[in-house]
């Protein structure tokens, strides 16, 4: 059998059996037959364990590599493979959180893309209690997860049945504000908000439990979602749709190629959108692009990303009007962002957790936003690939912004999160972009916007991580780029609605004429009410995105900007910086305190305003405003700052008391010393007078027994110190009168016998 024949029959026999065009692709990307090789059995690995393909394909599928005489199959039937070979034949799952179970006929399904779905049981009232599974790593850990479910209920005649979904995350600010989880029939590609009310309370086991009610029609599939599901799948349908949309168009450049893959294995798309071509490709970067690499432009780049946080799918929706927005043919608007930017797109940063219907972590359990900083080529291979490739857009100098697409549960509305810069020029242009983006999205909040130093390094909740290692601040501090966002999109609705303009072009963008009333004035362009949140909507925030950044450099051909209150870019430039200035801490330099002392008297305020201009501009001084005083006010410091001063005051403090104390104790030693010291003197001196006292007396012995004649008679040497002793007591008396004393000797020359008693009255 020749070649050709093989591969007509190969394909014949693959449309019979109904195999999806991944086989085909297989195929088609290594024909001749006689070059072929599998260089990365990880990608056969993906198809087999991914696209929940029956027994019955999968060994089709190794017929046919057989029949190519395809021997390489040998290298990637690994233990791996042989693991889901026999998974699939056991009929069991990979995923808890993907399940299929059947009660009175009627079947509960998550085993597909992002379905999420532990457990069901039936209760005699008639009610399905749900039980969904929280995030959940390869290596055994789990975490408190629990908000993601999608899954699909089948084989219910016409009726209406209860769900209850039971171990929910609380989510009480949702559900308080009127969201509603979304349904689908399978007869339908469009998703809609539940018809009748969703109940929700706290239980007391400390869940959050939720109850709705859905009429069964037909006898047909019906699938629910937490919210419009985007999975892996959905993704890929819409990379093809692009690809297509791009070939319509000859000077649309369009790649889509692999910078790496994830834990699992799954490929991490890397989309470039420009225009015009390059026969230079990009330099090879270890461990990326393992198979092609987009090709080399020299034009800045603006990187976008969505999908780190699996459950957070608005980051999707807005992606996607912004790669649709940008791949528009005949749109002037989408031809110059093409002409003058490099639009570079990952999809989905984190696609193992997306495929398992997690909510906020990876495989491994990891929130992926918190290891920008520094993160491990094998605990982390998406945010490594990521940042390596920013690196290289850095490092050549074509690195101009970073946007991070997520959804938030807590606060209303669409919004950023940017960072604190340090002069008020750059953080006068780091604000610009997100007010530019609200005159071209109804839904997006810019007074909900922080810019605060302290939510750079806010920890979190949960696992107590830093918002440091977040993708916005950690590209901040390594690249020093001003335009760093996280855009955050609430779920179900917001607080206002902002007004929407017509284009009106870009015929006065040079003028930079200030007006007073609009720079120093208040500017209101929305409205306090607001809706629930469509898909539309969310893709119309990606437009405003590549709207806001022409507008920023002036390159607008349908600007909204001259038809708003603000007229021209340099109002509001001046606008912003002015009320930035007067709530943040740039208003205590001596020169931005100058303008506002001009400001608020009321004196030459166009030349003040003009001065103003200048300086948020270029960051210069260029008028100086002489005839005032520069007023010399303290810069105050940042809250980071507060706690340092406030942990050196204490360590001050205890310093001082330390010292103190050791004072105290260094002067009641010293107090004792001193009385040691005089207790001391004390005791010499009493020794020296009892010396001297004991010198005196026998000096005072001596001299009365010279004096004193005595009778010697044969005393023994006790006699004579008792005579000393009676002698010294009886001194002074025989020194007064020395009649008796002789006296006393004549009677003691008749008496001898005297000495007796003498001898007895002594103390010896």
């Amino acid at each position: 059998m020749s070649k050709c024949i093989k591969i007509i029959a190969i394909r014949q026999l693959l449309n019979e059996n109904l195999v999806q065009p991944y086989f085909l692709q297989f195929l088609n990307d290594r024909v001749p037959f006689n070059s072929f090789q599998i260089r990365n059995h990880q990608r056969i690995v993906n198809i087999l364990q991914y696209q929940n393909l029956s027994m019955k394909m999968i060994l089709l599928f190794i017929v046919v590599l057989i029949a190519i005489n395809c021997y390489v199959i040998l290298k990637f039937i690994n233990c791996h493979l042989l693991q889901i070979l026999i998974r699939m034949m056991n009929n069991t799952t990979e995923y808890p959180s993907q399940i299929t179970e059947t009660i009175q006929g009627i079947t509960f399904s998550s085993s597909f893309d992002s379905g999420n779905l532990k457990s069901v049981r039936r209760e005699n009232s008639g009610r399905y209690i749900l039980n969904i599974s929280s995030d959940w790593g390869i290596n055994g850990r789990t975490t408190n997860y629990r908000t993601w479910f999608y899954f699909s209920v089948s084989g219910v005649n016409e009726g209406e049945l209860t769900f209850v979904v039971a171990n929910l995350q609380n989510q009480m600010g949702l559900f308080k504000d009127g969201m509603q989880p979304v349904f689908r029939n399978c007869h339908s590609s469009q998703w809609e908000r539940l018809k009748q009310p969703c109940y929700y309370r706290l239980v007391p086991e400390g869940h959050f439990e939720i109850t709705f009610k859905h009429l069964f029609l037909n006898d047909s599939t019906v699938y629910f979602a937490f919210f419009y599901p985007w999975s892996c799948e959905d993704n890929n349908n819409f990379l093809q749709q692009c690809q297509a949309m791009s070939l319509q168009v000859t000077d649309i450049y369009y790649d889509n190629s692999i910078l790496a893959y994830s834990k699992e294995g799954r490929p991490i798309n890397l989309i470039t959108i420009t225009q015009g071509s390059s026969q230079i490709k990009e330099e090879p970067i270890p461990g990326l692009f393992p198979q092609s690499r987009p090709q080399h432009f020299k034009k800045p780049h603006i990187f976008i990303s969505a999908r780190v946080h699996p459950g957070e799918v608005p980051g999707s929706f807005v992606n996607n009007g912004l790669m649709k927005y940008l791949l528009k043919a005949n749109d002037p608007v989408a031809q110059v962002a093409r002409e003058k930017y490099v639009w570079s797109i990952v999809p989905i940063i984190n696609p193992d957790g997306v495929y398992r219907g997690h909510y906020r972590t990876d495989s491994l359990c990891q929130n992926l936003n918190r290891y920008y900083l520094s993160p491990s080529k094998e605990d982390h291979p998406t945010i490594y690939a990521i940042k390596e490739y920013i690196m290289r857009l850095q490092n050549t100098d074509r690195l101009y912004a970073y946007i991070d697409l997520h959804a938030h549960a807590g606060h209303k509305g669409v919004f950023i999160y940017g960072n604190q810069l340090p002069s008020l020029s750059q953080h006068t242009s780091n604000c610009i972009i997100p007010r530019l983006i609200s005159l071209y999205s109804e839904i997006f909040d810019y007074d909900a916007c922080n810019f605060t130093e302290k939510n750079m390094y806010a920890a979190d909740k949960g696992d107590g991580l830093s918002k440091e290692g977040s993708g916005r601040v950690a590209f901040y501090k390594i690249c020093g780029i001003v335009h760093s966002y996280t855009l955050e999109c609430n779920y179900n609705t917001g607080r206002i609605t902002n007004i929407m303009y017509e284009d009106s072009g870009n015929n006065l963008y040079k003028d930079e004429q200030l007006d007073e009333n609009v720079v120093l004035g208040s500017v209101y362009t929305s409205n306090p009410k607001s809706y629930f949140f469509t898909i539309q909507d969310y893709e119309q925030v990606g437009v405003g995105i590549v709207n806001a950044f022409l507008d920023f450099n002036l390159l607008n051909p349908m600007s909204r900007l001259s038809a708003s209150p603000f007229k021209t870019l340099a109002n509001l430039r001046t606008f912003l910086a002015y009320n930035i200035m007067r709530t943040m801490h740039y208003r205590y330099e001596p020169y931005l305190r100058k303008i506002l002392k001009f400001i608020n008297n009321k004196e030459q305020v166009n030349r003040v305003l003009k001065a103003f201009y200048d300086y948020i501009c270029s960051g210069q001084i260029k008028d100086n405003l002489e005839g005032n005083q520069e007023v010399v006010v303290q810069k105050p410091q940042t809250r980071y700052q507060k706690a340092q001063e406030i942990k050196k005051e204490k360590q001050e403090k205890q310093e001082k008391q330390q010292k103190q104390q050791q004072q105290q104790q260094q002067k009641i030693q010293q107090q004792q010393q001193q009385q040691q010291q005089q207790q001391q003197q004390q005791q010499q001196q009493q020794q020296q007078q009892q010396q001297q006292q004991q010198s005196q007396k026998q000096q005072f012995r001596k001299s009365q027994y010279e004096q004193v004649p005595v009778k010697q008679y044969p005393f023994s040497e006790v006699d004579l110190d008792s005579r000393q002793m009676r002698t010294q007591s009886q001194g002074k008396a025989r020194a007064r009168s020395e009649t008796k004393q002789q006296q006393q000797v004549q009677q003691q020359q008749q008496k001898p016998q005297r000495a007796f008693k003498i001898k007895r009255n002594v103390k010896i």
